[in-house]
């Protein structure tokens, strides 16, 4: 064999076990989104959209894994973002998508740049859009603070839903994403618009946390988080054999 031939063997091995590693750790970061709707959101009934797009096969989860084994600027994390929402868009049974970037090196703060981006790029505004991070505040001194709490899914992630999806719920609004109960919004509506839907969200989610306790709710996402560090520690030494 010449020595081009053993490069080429060797550059496609190594291919092909990048691709092996990247496979896994998309599996790995939908099972993990998966723990915590299953552990958090569905049970705590805190989103409206979750259990009839789960139910009907509406729900695309969609990881975006580059940022795993290489920085990932924040324009370009939000391009593949738009990526993924452009095609979602074309499926008419997708209401619900969410795009978890498993092991992204990225705070709060830089993260929630990446959904004003993808924003400005969705001109037509398809998709109404929240930002969820682990980063997330570990405490509770009020109704705001609650929705950070919630949202410290296990890694970095978009949550983008249709905005007819949203406008059936609250026509010709469209705000926010935030956790709520559908019971708990049909109530809000039926009160009349004294509020904004946003402002009736975050009382809502301040009485879920009242209701089950900080801790009980803390301590479901903690042990997700340590799945998953757990996960990419191993996933990570594979991808460095």
């Amino acid at each position: 064999m010449t020595t081009e031939s053993k490069d080429a063997s060797v550059q496609s091995e190594h291919t092909a076990m990048d691709a092996s590693v990247r496979s896994e750790l998309a599996v790995e970061a939908r099972r993990l989104l998966t723990r915590y709707i299953e552990e958090v959101v569905l049970p705590l009934g805190l989103c409206p959209w979750a259990v009839g797009s789960l139910s009907s096969g509406k729900l695309l989860i969609e990881p975006i894994c580059a940022g795993f084994f290489e920085e990932l600027p924040a324009s370009q994390a939000a391009a593949f973002a738009q990526e993924v929402l452009a095609a979602a868009s074309q499926e008419e049974r997708i209401e619900l998508v969410m795009i978890p970037f498993p092991g992204l090196r990225m705070s709060r703060v830089e993260f929630d740049e990446v959904a004003r981006s993808v924003r400005k790029l969705d001109r037509e505004g398809r998709f109404a859009l929240a930002a969820f991070h682990p980063e997330g505040t570990q405490t509770i001194a009020s109704a705001d603070q609650a929705v950070t709490f919630l949202r410290r899914s296990p890694d970095p992630m978009l949550q983008a839903v249709r905005s007819d999806v949203i406008s059936k719920i609250n026509p010709g609004q469209g705000e926010g994403t935030s956790f709520v109960s559908a019971l708990e919004i049909a109530t809000m509506l039926a009160q009349g618009p004294k509020e904004s839907l946003r402002s009736r969200i975050l009382s809502a989610n301040w009485a879920t946390l009242t209701r089950l306790g900080v801790e009980e709710v803390g301590a479901r996402i903690e042990s997700i988080h340590r799945d998953r560090d757990a996960t990419y520690r191993r996933i990570s030494s594979r991808g460095k054999a």
